[in-house]
């Protein structure tokens, strides 16, 4: 990637314009800092602070630092992107364009057998869910339920569109009729889509980032972005970041089936869990976008989403924002849609089922986002589909109940220390990695039994040997043996490789 090849075409037709940009920096960094924050130095680590100096030659303004990446977001003129082709600084291994986002557009609950968690007293108690989305209006079924709320589109606080109370209602409405499947939960409302339904890439890392901050256990991303986008995009790789600090990150599929290949960002996170549609008949909607992405099987799961996009008839119906002009029933509280955007709410509503039932019963859990995919995923009912049209197939949230009460910890670490053997295995020698796994997963399962000089003797070779990798990178890049495409993809799986080694060493 180095400079994005679509971005160096656009700045070339115009070297005064402004481009909003994502910048990929060769190390992890430690802030998060969003609005006039993002500009000041005051308190930023000393490799951020080397960083924000050394961009400021190129970029007008910085609007923000996403450590967990690592990347920065500002805005550049199109004779600097010209000037970075051939000069990009030593820290910097990569600079793309801002894309935009947009939306994915009775009785469902019992589909997914949610009621039957309601009977026991399960519903999603103290569990607070992320609705990242249109905003969400607090009325009936959600009045009470928002706890905090903000918007990071200018000029709008409403939800104008109604999608995002609609969301909500189905994650976590609470009513006699048309209940939420976590009626219990409670709403984080971050507005990042406009009343068109569309956003930008860095409203919604902002809006997913405050969602974090402000305590969200789930993210529901009931959002997609309008071009072909892969696990490597900016919001597939925050959302990848996300789960391994352990929020549960729920996504669309996005609506653009029944073609393969059709999910696009934030949908291709190879973590986050990715939800196709089914309707009424547990048939799978023409609509629900299919696999793979880019090698990687997806979607994760299914739940209900409707039949017909923006039908009263065949869609999911869930609470009305009093502000939207969406078709309403005779109620005046209610309205119908349809799309994976519904089905990615029913999952974030599991989530927060699973959650609360496992906080009751006091299951050990180091992660919850891998936690809850994996007793959602080995639980789903399996509807006939192929793997890259429904996954595991459909949610069936009390028999992942179920699978949660003989949950093993030890599974999920084997799991975890498996990808990251397969990453260090696509830079390093396969050989120099074994006894690295090794030590490192004693470590994680049985935190006392590893002594504290061998795993920190196992890590700092790790970091050697990269450190070392990145210094032949660099050199090659800088001789051009290596085209700039290999040199990009190279240094962001090292870069991976040291969050998620940062990561694991956190649960030792």
């Amino acid at each position: 990637m180095v400079v994005e090849r679509e971005l160096l075409e656009a700045a070339s037709k115009d070297e005064r314009k402004l481009f909003k940009v994502i910048v990929w920096a060769g190390w992890p960094l430690d802030e998060f800092l969003i609005g006039g924050d993002a500009s000041k130095e005051g308190g930023l680590k000393l490799l951020d602070k080397m960083l924000i100096q050394g961009l400021a030659d190129f970029l007008e303004e910085i609007h923000g630092i996403y450590g967990f990446l690592p990347a920065v977001i500002g805005s550049i003129n199109g004779r600097n992107i010209l000037r970075l082709r051939s000069s990009l600084p030593s820290f910097v291994y990569g600079i793309e364009a801002i894309r935009k986002v947009r939306v994915c557009l009775k009785n469902s609950v019992p589909l997914i057998s949610a009621d039957k968690l309601h009977e026991i007293g399960i519903t999603g108690n103290g569990v607070k869910i992320g609705i990242v989305d249109t905003g969400v209006d607090a009325v009936c079924s959600l009045e009470g339920k928002v706890t905090s709320s903000r918007s990071f589109v200018p000029d709008e606080d409403s939800d104008y569109k109604g999608h995002g109370t609609h969301v909500a209602g189905i994650a976590a409405g609470r009513e006699d009729v048309y209940s939420g499947v976590a009626p219990g939960a409670h709403i984080i409302s971050a507005k990042v889509l406009d009343r068109e339904g569309e956003g930008d890439e860095e409203q919604v890392a902002n809006g997913i980032m405050w969602a974090y901050t402000n305590g969200a256990d789930i993210v529901n991303l009931s959002l997609g972005a309008r071009h072909p986008s892969g696990p490597k995009s900016f919001l597939s790789r925050l959302c990848d970041a996300l789960a391994d600090k352990g929020v549960v990150v729920v996504a669309a599929a996005g609506n653009d089936g029944p073609e393969e290949g059709t999910i696009n960002s934030p949908g291709s996170s190879k973590k986050a869990i990715t939800v196709g549609a089914i309707d009424k008949n547990r048939i799978l909607a023409p609509y629900s976008s299919r696999g793979p992405v880019d090698g990687v099987m997806k979607p994760d799961i299914l739940a209900p989403g409707g039949l017909i996009v923006n039908s009263l008839d065949e869609g999911i119906i869930s609470t009305r924002s009093s502000f939207s002009e969406l078709g309403r029933y005779p109620d005046g509280c209610h309205t119908s849609l349809a799309g994976t955007s519904m089905a990615t709410a029913h999952a974030s509503g599991s989530a927060a089922l699973i959650l609360e039932f496992a906080r009751r019963k006091g299951i050990v859990i180091k992660n919850d986002h891998f936690f809850v995919k994996k007793v959602l995923v080995s639980s789903a009912r399996d509807l006939g589909y192929k793997r890259n049209e429904q996954g595991a197939g459909l949610i069936d949230v009390y028999e992942a109940m179920r699978r949660a009460e003989s949950y093993k910890e030890e599974e999920i670490m084997e799991e975890e220390m498996k990808d990251f053997g397969r990453d260090l295995a696509s830079i390093l020698v396969p050989s120099a990695i074994v006894g690295v796994s090794s030590v490192l997963l004693g470590a994680l399962i049985q935190p006392k039994k590893g002594s504290s000089e061998e795993i920190y003797a196992q890590v700092d070779s790790i970091l050697n040997m990269l450190e070392s990798r990145m210094l032949q990178l660099n050199e090659e890049y800088r001789r051009g043996i290596i085209p700039p495409d290999r040199y990009s993809e190279e240094m962001m799986r090292i870069s991976s490789i040291l969050l998620k080694l940062n990561e694991l060493i956190k649960k030792i």
